[in-house]
């Protein structure tokens, strides 16, 4: 009896350093963390000159045509993530109007995209309806 108990505790032993090993191991790479929230900021994404931010706000009240517009201007000051983000909100904009082009756009943006970058979360949002 004595050495069953023992080779019990031995055992379990194993399995709880086996089991803390593992989540060790995930915690170095990064596995472990998951984000808390998915809500990202627009404006806190890199890839955009922050004097440029006032004119977004004012095309994007002015509508679809406007925005695509600043688009056409600015594009070559613009990087992603934060374009992909604007060229969503875009497709999001124009979606009504002209689908065909609203489903272009977001392929293009889906094809260029990480899935680390921010902004996947919510190109995964967008699949279903753009695909």
């Amino acid at each position: 009896m004595r050495q069953f108990l023992t080779l019990l505790l031995l055992l379990a032993a194993f399995l709880v350093g086996k089991q803390i090993f593992s989540y060790w191991k995930k915690v170095e790479s990064g596995e472990a963390y998951k984000p808390v929230s998915t809500q990202v900021d627009p404006k806190s994404l890199p890839g955009m000159p922050p004097e440029l931010e006032q004119t977004l706000y004012n095309v994007t009240q002015m509508g679809p045509q406007s925005l695509g517009k600043w688009l056409d201007y600015y594009r070559p000051r613009l990087s992603d993530p934060r374009l992909a983000w604007i060229e969503l909100d875009y497709v999001l904009m124009i979606s009504r109007e002209n689908p065909e082009e609203a489903r272009r756009i977001f392929q293009d943006v889906k094809g260029r995209t990480p899935k680390t970058s921010p902004v996947y979360s919510r190109i995964k949002q967008f699949e279903k309806t753009y695909d």
